[in-house]
């Protein structure tokens, strides 16, 4: 199936969910929650998204996690994850309980792509105190994609992890999987990351942008999506293409926050104080800028062509690039 098709085909089988300019969402996407092994790529920022995931649950926010928020990959057990992160998931429980929790599959925990997964992994977890099945998220969907509809304008926009655009992840799927898990995770704990990722690979990364932009210039709807660990925000009126880029970084992290009808990138980070205290500060790197501006009412949609240039967006996408955030 072509790439742009597949995207088309998972906008037109989300769930629609609606808000308003009363709402207030913050999007991550990438956490990567590991075992607390040499090859969990969260630990370093664990403190620091537990402290940003604390503000938006005190401040109203609804919670939408773009995909691989557990890895899945190079970990087989969920319930060691979920032992060596307990305090995240004890607020992701609240967010849940409030119905203020939405999340995304990516390709790093792809197995929720199968509800009997979910139900057995995310309905049900084990007390640690007790040692007995206690209820975690019950009743959780995990989605591939969502649409959320701006009630004011009637606009939509599309979110999904990204991997979709990744050929790798979409035609060797196994063949990654298989890589991951027997050989980066064992190279990781001797301190070798993996060059084929999205993140890591700067051409990999571009052809993956490319054929997301490609699709929102096309069907002229916004797009909010992780998998890259880029973040981005559009400018100069370039194709509402939105990453959130990610939470692994060395001692930042970075999301999408909408607030009140207004959207902005957003930095999470821990700075010195003169007097040598530390702080947990949190930027605002891009907007805020009126939705209005990036959705509308939506035209029916159509199938994209089957033809697709490479590359065809220049060099806006360097806007916030790692080396440009983190200054």
């Amino acid at each position: 199936m072509n790439t742009l098709h597949h995207l088309t085909e998972i906008f037109k089988a989300a769930p629609r969910l609606s808000f308003n300019n009363q709402s207030r969402l913050i999007f991550f996407s990438d956490t990567h929650r590991g075992d607390s092994s040499w090859a969990d790529d969260f630990v370093p920022n664990e403190i620091l998204f537990l402290h940003a995931l604390q503000h938006y649950y005190a401040h109203g926010y609804t919670y939408v996690e773009v995909g691989d928020g557990d890895e899945l990959l190079k970990n087989r057990s969920f319930a060691d994850i979920h032992a060596a992160h307990h305090n995240i998931f004890e607020l992701l429980k609240g967010f849940h309980r409030e119905g203020r929790l939405h999340l995304i599959y990516g390709n790093h925990d792809l197995t929720r792509a199968d509800p009997a997964v979910v139900a057995q992994q995310l309905h049900w977890a084990t007390d640690e105190t007790t040692g007995k099945r206690e209820p975690f998220l019950p009743g959780i969907e995990v989605h591939e994609g969502l649409v959320f509809r701006h009630a004011e304008t009637g606009g939509e926009f599309f979110v999904l992890h990204g991997h979709q655009a990744d050929f790798w992840e979409i035609y060797l799927k196994a063949f990654v999987q298989f890589l991951v898990r027997q050989l980066w995770r064992p190279f990781q704990l001797l301190g070798i990351h993996d060059p084929t990722s999205a993140s890591q690979n700067i051409q990999k990364r571009g052809k993956i942008e490319d054929v997301l932009t490609h699709w929102v210039t096309e069907n002229h709807f916004p797009l909010i999506c992780g998998h890259t660990h880029r973040a981005v925000y559009p400018v100069n009126g370039n194709p509402a293409y939105f990453n959130t880029g990610g939470c692994t970084n060395p001692r930042w992290i970075t999301g999408l926050e909408i607030d009140r009808g207004r959207i902005m990138l957003v930095r999470w980070r821990i700075q010195p104080t003169p007097d040598g205290v530390l702080r947990v500060e949190r930027d605002i790197l891009a907007g805020p800028r009126p939705l209005t501006d990036f959705v509308r009412r939506p035209a029916p949609i159509q199938s994209p062509h089957l033809e697709f240039p490479l590359h065809p967006f220049g060099p806006w996408r360097e806007e916030f690039s790692p080396e440009s955030v983190c200054k």
